[in-house]
């Protein structure tokens, strides 16, 4: 990792900066664009020119350098390109096509400062990589405007063929093992979809598309239990998924879905949940358009072609989740919450110190805390909190003026079903509900707090942490479905 002291400050004219031409917000087909077409799509997909009005109209606030590095003699900004973009529409406005040109012209002539336009403070990495971390942590952990989906998969997947490691990416990156293999997924699927014989010009056309949203539809038709049950779809940490059946049957059943999807037939709001995708199967699917099970396994690889760059260049840990069962701590130390608030990323950069055989007692109760507020956090921001909290007080039964632990569960575990597989949703349903008889659920954590007599083990908060971790990723790390943000 690069030292602070070899990122230099300076001031560069805005005309000798040149925008990143691998952003992953230009998408797939405008990687190779020149510079005036990189600034014309920032513009109109992008809002390039929301930037450019602020900066024109309230001035410019140089909070944040613009970061750069220097590749082939070229000062190349690789963090603030949509600044870059407004400022050179603004110092240029004849770079831009009709209509515009004539927007950004008359923001030039409102401008307040136009000095900006000739120095710019940047900030001068050594080396790219040496700005992965704050790159990923922008538009990926912590984001008023992330990625798409696509964007962010390409990411990830270029830095591993960059020769990441997975330590690397969790050390130093603050991916998850989860993140990976969802970025690997939804490349396939963009792949795949792009690959698929599709006989439907309607189709052709919106798959072609510089960057379709059916993408992010047709992936959550793939996250979903029962459709992965129809299409004999398996998560798989290499590949993303892979299909238990032959290419001819899953090609078959996948050209209808991305048909269907493409031309609008079904999208983002008739496939919103696991009903609904049901219902789309059971109901618009033909027997013969289903696949059979075949004694086969497909890749994504075998589905878009040798040339398509699916696979990486490393080898996956056995084990799915193996922080949960490695780590000496109550909680993993990689496991690092992008939402819930600076109390919950506190609390948990305390459990990640806590060793469970040093601080059993202690770790139980915080754990217990620590549940609760990610519970709540999650629930606010899918919207499902205040609806839960104006529901029981009709029923009188919001004495305290918030719901109580049970009903909270009882509530996220719809969501945990929903989006997470079976075994990992039932493994967190056999944790978080009250079972006095099971060993280990809520309930001894609710005893640790409220009784004086029952002590935890080490063991015991192992065994809880593992039940519930994918569950914890899903509430703290893992971004809402669409549907839902």
């Amino acid at each position: 990792m690069a030292k602070r002291s070899e990122f230099k400050k300076a001031s560069k004219s805005v005309a000798v900066l040149h925008l990143d031409s691998k952003n992953p917000r230009l998408g797939r087909q405008r990687q190779s664009s020149s510079q005036k077409k990189i600034i014309q799509y920032l513009f109109e997909h992008d809002r390039a020119i929301e930037v450019a009005e602020s900066i024109a109209l309230l001035g410019y606030y140089p909070i944040e350098s613009l970061l750069v590095v220097k590749i082939q003699g070229e000062l190349v900004v690789v963090e603030g390109n949509r600044r870059l973009a407004a400022l050179k529409g603004l110092h240029n406005p004849e770079i831009l096509d009709p209509p515009l040109r004539a927007k950004i012209q008359s923001l030039r002539n409102r401008m307040r400062d136009s000095s900006i336009l000739t120095s710019v403070p940047v900030v001068i990495a050594p080396n790219r990589r040496a700005t992965d971390r704050t790159v990923a942590g922008r538009h990926i952990s912590h984001s008023s405007k992330p990625w798409q989906a696509e964007d962010r998969a390409s990411f990830i997947m270029e830095k591993l063929d960059e020769g990441y490691t997975v330590d690397q990416l969790r050390d130093e990156l603050n991916f998850t093992l989860s993140d990976i293999q969802k970025a690997k997924q939804t490349k396939s699927i963009a792949d795949i979809s792009r690959a698929l014989p599709l006989a439907d010009e309607e189709a052709k056309t919106a798959i072609a598309a510089e960057r379709p949203g059916m993408f992010s539809t047709i992936e959550r038709v793939f996250d979903s239990t029962y459709a992965r049950k129809k299409l004999f779809i398996e998560p798989d940490t290499s590949h993303g998924f892979v299909v238990k059946t032959s290419k001819p049957q899953i090609e078959k059943a996948l050209v209808k879905l991305v048909t269907d999807i493409a031309k609008g037939i079904e999208n983002s709001r008739t496939l919103n949940n696991e009903q609904a995708i049901k219902e789309y199967f059971d109901k618009r699917w033909k027997k013969d358009e289903l696949p059979q099970k075949k004694q086969r396994t497909t890749t994504p690889a075998d589905l878009v072609g040798t040339g398509a760059k699916t696979d990486v260049k490393w080898v996956p840990p056995k084990k799915p989740k193996p922080q949960a069962r490695t780590s000496n701590y109550v909680i993993p130390k990689n496991f690092k919450p992008r939402y819930g608030g600076k109390r919950v990323r506190a609390i948990a950069e305390e459990l990640c110190r806590m060793k469970r055989v040093d601080y059993p007692n202690g770790g139980a109760v915080l754990l217990r805390v620590f549940l609760e507020l990610a519970i709540r956090d999650y629930l606010t921001r899918t919207g499902a909190y205040d609806a839960l909290c104006k529901r029981l007080e009709k029923l009188g039964k919001l004495p305290f003026g918030h719901p109580r632990m049970k009903d909270i569960v009882t509530e996220v575990l719809k969501s945990i079903e929903l989006r997470l597989p079976k075994h990992e949703a039932d493994l967190a349903a056999k944790a978080m509900q009250p079972n006095s008889k099971a060993r280990f659920s809520i309930s001894e954590l609710h005893s640790f707090v409220h009784s004086p007599k029952d002590m935890p083990t080490a063991h015991d908060l192992e065994q809880f942490w593992e039940r519930v971790s994918a569950a914890m990723e899903m509430l703290l790390i893992d971004d809402l479905p669409e549907a839902a943000s």
